[in-house]
């Protein structure tokens, strides 16, 4: 008897569809504005054909709300005449998700419903190598796990945007760049985080330029107005000269000002979203003397052109610094730095404000033991005496002891062969070293004889 009313009901819904009813609709519980409508027709003012619809097609209607996907049409009316009389409304402590999860896990006839799994406001937090996915809008949970390489699982229509705005202040292109970030979705569009911008709005501190470090190809994925503003910007390949990471590159333009000294509304606008793209940070504002005090002190004397946008000054005559860990250089006369000299194979560039010198460091001897240890000893002939010299700590790291052709030690190899032990870098008890093994010339090769 249930089947026949079953089927006279869906002959009524087929034959007269179904009316608005704005009441059914207003009670829904959730947000239903915040969700994007583009996969099924807009059901304001229409009551969706709810339940369990014939091919099992379900979509989210708000977020504790959902109804059948393949039952809407123009003009509120129902087809197929598949609704029944289950409820459309999520059970309590679930929310409505789309159908990607369903699909991936073969239960088709479920309803898109889900228990919360985490909730980052309340330390819930999701196993490593998932993150907390939350409905748009709802950054601190509650939601469900998912993974970095998963599916989006809520019916906002995400797949549809250009942009994603992620809960981690970062604009994202396309739902997999941001499932990769581990993030969940703030809003459609673009991010403006005034917290992420070094400039505020009403420009208190009266600045005239603007700057920003970006990875090399970060401009490639601007969209128009962000992309002509930035190639618009005086350009430095060599970012590192205004504090941005090795290998990056720099931009400075002008601020533009209203009548009042503030930002330019357009401008401050276009900034911020700038700040928020994957490749670019260091997002603010200077001074219109900036420059004269961020000019490049660096320059080499063999360097034909200053690297700098904000160009070179010279350096103080006479001046020492460390050049890199493994070298130090002075200031010349011409306010250039001369080419570097080198400390020692067992020392490194020490810089304790203008003193700046070359000590011997544990770090620097055991990197070049273990390239000692990695090559396998030395060439040697039968004229050569090898030995075996202390080496690392442990097998994991490399041998106790390493190989070495003992008639070729230079004075550098001398130096870390002494340094080694007397600077406490090496403890043979500590280590559990057994006592130096004899060391031969096997094959044209130093090897330690066990």
């Amino acid at each position: 008897m249930k089947i026949q009313f079953s089927a006279l009901f869906c002959v009524i819904a087929f034959t007269i569809g179904c009316g608005p009813d704005t009441d059914s609709v207003n009670d829904a519980t959730g947000d239903e504005s915040s969700l994007d409508q583009g996969h099924f027709p807009d059901l304001s003012g229409c009551e969706p054909c709810v339940g369990q619809p014939c091919g099992y097609h379900w979509k989210c209607v708000s977020q504790t709300r959902y109804a059948s996907a393949d039952n809407y049409v123009d003009e509120c009316r129902c087809v197929n005449g598949c609704a029944n009389e289950k409820s459309g409304d999520c059970p309590d402590g679930t929310l409505c998700y789309s159908e990607s999860w369903r699909e991936e896990t073969g239960i088709a006839d479920q309803m898109p419903c889900r228990g919360n799994e985490c909730n980052p406001d309340d330390g819930l937090g999701c196993p490593k190598g998932t993150f907390c996915d939350t409905l748009p809008g709802i950054c601190g949970g509650p939601g469900i796990c998912n993974h970095k390489w998963g599916d989006h699982l809520f019916e906002s229509g995400e797949v549809d945007w250009t942009y994603t705005c992620g809960c981690d202040g970062v604009t994202h292109t396309g739902v997999l760049q941001r499932l990769e970030a581990g993030a969940a979705v703030a809003h459609e569009g673009q991010c403006c985080v005034p917290e992420r911008l070094d400039l505020d709005a009403l420009n208190t501190a009266r600045h005239t330029l603007w700057t920003a470090c970006a990875t090399k190809d970060a401009v490639e994925g601007l969209p128009a107005d962000l992309s002509e503003m930035v190639r618009g910007a005086r350009f430095g390949e060599h970012g590192y000269t205004m504090g941005c990471a090795e290998n990056d590159v720099v931009y400075m333009g002008d601020i533009t000002l209203s009548g009042d000294g503030a930002v330019d509304p357009g401008q401050y606008d276009r900034l911020c979203r700038l700040a928020s793209f994957p490749g670019f940070y260091k997002v603010g504002g200077h001074a219109a003397d900036y420059c004269d005090t961020a000019c490049w002190t660096g320059l080499e004397c063999g360097d034909t052109d200053c690297p700098s946008i904000c160009g070179c000054c010279a350096c103080e005559t006479g001046k020492k610094r460390c050049f890199d860990v493994h070298s130090h250089t002075v200031c010349s006369s011409k306010g250039c730095w001369t080419r570097p000299d080198q400390c020692a194979i067992h020392s490194a560039c020490v810089q304790d404000g203008d003193d700046v010198r070359c000590e011997p460091s544990c770090d620097v001897m055991l990197d070049v033991l273990r390239t000692i240890a990695i090559a396998g000893g030395q060439v040697c002939n039968e004229y050569t005496t090898c030995q075996a010299i202390a080496g690392l700590c442990d097998r994991a790291d490399g041998p106790c002891w390493v190989p070495w052709n003992g008639s070729d030690l230079s004075g550098d190899m001398t130096g870390l062969k002494e340094h080694w032990l007397t600077e406490g870098c090496w403890n043979q008890e500590a280590c559990g070293c057994e006592p130096a093994p004899a060391a031969a010339c096997v094959d044209e090769r130093c090897e330690l004889i066990p």
